[in-house]
């Protein structure tokens, strides 16, 4: 049949849709359902998979650690307080004359000069000894610091 003898209505129909060659028609058809300039997404290849980005949520920032609770006088005083002075000694060494002085305190020996270093609570203390006269004993503040809190261990 040839395209003169086709009727109009036909004929109108094939002029608007363009060339009737097979394979070559392409054919963009929109579903009516999706909304106006919508696109699907390109295919993929078979046997091509694209990567998936995954994006972590940032975490949370970290609390800040409670603030330490200052090291007062009274701590001082309360610690000084455990520290037991039990004896002074004093030797002397015959040949050089040298004079050679201890003092227990909490059972342990310090020369004069020495820094005793002592837990008291949740705190460190220190100390340098130092001896006025033979039995007088005098402790000089150094330093102090708050100690971390160590786990219990499990019962």
């Amino acid at each position: 049949m040839n395209a003169r003898h086709l009727p109009a209505s036909i004929l109108a129909f094939i002029s608007l849709s363009g060339p009737l060659t097979a394979g070559t028609a392409k054919v963009d058809v929109r579903d009516p359902f999706w909304p106006i300039g919508h696109t699907h997404a390109k295919p993929v290849e078979e046997g091509k998979v694209e990567p998936t980005v995954v994006v972590a949520p940032t975490p949370p920032p970290k609390p800040e650690p409670p603030q330490a609770k200052p090291i007062e006088d009274d701590d001082w005083t309360q610690a000084r307080k455990t520290l037991v002075v039990s004896g002074v000694t004093r030797s002397v060494n015959p040949s050089t004359k040298e004079v050679r002085i201890l003092i227990m305190i909490n059972r342990k020996m310090y020369a004069p000069g020495n820094v005793l270093s002592y837990v008291y609570g949740d705190i460190r203390f220190q100390w340098r000894v130092d001896l006025r006269s033979d039995h007088n004993v005098v402790f000089v503040p150094i330093a102090a610091e708050r100690l971390e809190p160590q786990p219990s261990l499990p019962k």
